[in-house]
């Protein structure tokens, strides 16, 4: 059995064996890279969550990975984007807030409806 636990200092991989308990000779490390890859998100989508929540990627990888299962949670990860935007141009880095406004346009093709309305459309196709 595989545990995959969080911490705010990263992710780890601890092995079980079959009775349950762990065995404490075997965990292993995931990489920032290896929870980008496993999560629903881009780089520069993390990269503009942990810049606007003043956090490191991977707790930003947690925070987005639960706010994007929140009804919630794309319209705020929208704003939070939104917000890197504007304090960008506020700051006279037009090419930073040009990175950015892709990086939102992708997030948003990505990304277009968040939860409640995915629920909406399966009821309605159901017949129900």
């Amino acid at each position: 059995m595989i545990c995959i636990i969080s911490a705010a200092w990263g992710f780890g991989i601890i092995d079980t064996n079959l009775s349950g308990r762990r065995d404490s000779s075997v965990v292993d490390m995931l990489t920032i890279r290896d929870c980008l890859d496993l999560c629903d998100f881009e780089e520069e989508e993390i990269a503009a969550i942990a810049e606007h929540e003043h956090i490191p990627e991977i707790i930003a990888i947690e925070l987005a990975e639960y706010l994007i299962h929140t009804e919630e949670g794309v319209p705020r990860i929208r704003r939070i984007i939104l917000d890197d935007i504007r304090d960008a141009a506020s700051r006279g880095d037009a090419a930073r807030a040009e990175h950015l406004t892709l990086v939102l346009k992708h997030f948003i093709a990505t990304h277009p409806e968040y939860p409640a309305a995915r629920r909406e459309t399966k009821a309605r196709g159901s017949g129900g």
